[in-house]
């Protein structure tokens, strides 16, 4: 990574993940200086900076795939809690490492009543997080092929999730797969850690869609040790 010949400074570090088999990451991650720009780290998260001037660098690793939260030097989630790097022409900044956390929180799957899959590319499936008192936090889509879905970059505390085909094949439902917010059932996640929710039944609509109606389950996220 090459900034500007004409200076000579350096930050290098090593990125890790702590769950990964390989000991490899994603190729979707990127190291950021600010109005430098952002630059690919190589797979195996060993990464050099060079040709910075004299200055106060805070280093910022971005997930574009969003596989794991964007972290800064310092190992925290905010640019004001991030450690400061000095740097010095012609002297190289060592050992600036980050253990990063992934971002999923929860995996599912949706499927048809009585657990058969639900065919590819015929219903077009949402999930939502909500705060307890009904914000909207967090939106995502199900795999058009399997209608699989992940939970990823909710913060910590207690949320409230729905499942809606937009197509209107299938009535708004709720975890664990209840058609009434009361009889929906909590689940506990742990930050860095992914819990597998299995599968979830949705009901064959029978009543008119009415998709923006959604609401669902309480979800506790606890922040815990990668």
């Amino acid at each position: 990574i090459n900034v500007d010949a004409t200076y000579t400074g350096s930050i290098s570090g090593k990125v890790t993940d702590p769950q990964s088999e390989t000991g490899n990451l994603t190729n979707s991650l990127y190291v950021a200086l600010g109005s430098r720009g952002m630059y690919q780290v190589p797979l195996n998260g060993e990464y050099t900076i060079w040709g910075l001037s004299t200055g106060t660098y805070r280093v910022e690793f971005m997930d574009w795939g969003n596989f794991y939260l964007d972290t800064y030097y310092g190992n925290t989630y905010s640019i004001d809690d991030a450690t400061a790097i000095e740097v010095t022409d012609g002297q190289p900044y060592l050992n600036a490492d980050v253990v990063l956390t992934r971002s999923a929180v929860a995996t599912g799957t949706l499927v048809q009543p009585g657990g058969a899959p639900i065919p590819p590319h015929t219903a077009s499936m949402r999930v939502r997080a909500y705060t307890e008192d009904g914000v909207e936090v967090w939106s995502g889509e199900t795999n058009p092929d399997d209608s699989t879905f992940v939970l990823n970059e909710l913060p910590t505390g207690g949320y409230r999730l729905g499942f809606m085909d937009t197509n209107c094949l299938y009535a708004n439902t709720y975890y664990p797969g209840v058609s009434q917010f009361a009889s929906s059932g909590p689940i506990s996640v742990q930050r860095g850690k992914i819990l597998a929710l299995g599968n979830i039944e949705m009901s064959p609509h029978n009543n008119g869609c009415t998709p923006e109606a959604v609401s669902t389950p309480t979800v506790t996220v606890t922040q815990g040790a990668v």
